[in-house]
């Protein structure tokens, strides 16, 4: 086995939806000049070029998270295996309660670059449920917050309204 043959590959799994996460972040090991690593779209990475049974620290960059997170991994003679299982660094589920109880809520969205606007059969459901939709447009927080939160907002609507209101709510609320 080869210097080009030791590798580390893996996914990046939230912690929350149990689910890779297969966008928004950069792997690579702390070394200068190595190259960044990036999510393929079932969210696994590689990290090639390393040394057989050393210890690397792995650096990951989530889009989102205020912070790097880093972590140590001792590659083998061979492809070394390890997922990463984050937790998001939020409690959204607590913002969505104060929301609700001080009639703020809103479902939160994610338009991207070019968001949806507003129809007026969503204008009418703002105003009949008494909550606004929200869309982050290209930078929103991380991914499991917003799911966290609107989770929780739906929670509080169907206790309140039944689960009629769905049919009537935006296919693109995240989370629902």
């Amino acid at each position: 086995m080869s210097y080009g043959q030791i590798e580390i590959r893996g996914k990046v799994i939230s912690e929350y939806t149990k689910e890779p996460i297969w966008t928004g972040y950069e792997i690579k090991p702390n070394i200068e000049k190595h190259p960044i690593s990036y999510s393929s779209e079932d969210g696994s990475y590689l990290i090639e070029y390393l040394e057989p049974n050393k210890e690397y620290e792995i650096i990951l960059l989530v889009y989102g998270y205020e912070k790097p997170l880093k972590y140590i991994v001792k590659t083998n003679n061979g492809i070394t295996y390890k997922d990463f299982l984050i937790e998001p660094n939020c409690n959204w589920k607590t913002k969505a309660q104060n929301d609700w109880d001080t009639s703020k809520a809103q479902f939160l969205l994610f338009g991207s670059i070019a968001p949806i606007m507003n129809t007026k059969a969503d204008d009418s459901f703002e105003k009949k449920y008494g909550i606004e939709y929200f869309d982050f447009g290209c930078q929103p927080p991380t991914f499991e917050c917003i799911i966290m939160y609107n989770e929780k907002i739906a929670e509080l609507m169907d206790e309140k309204y039944g689960k009629t209101w769905r049919d009537k709510a935006r296919k693109d609320i995240i989370g629902l």
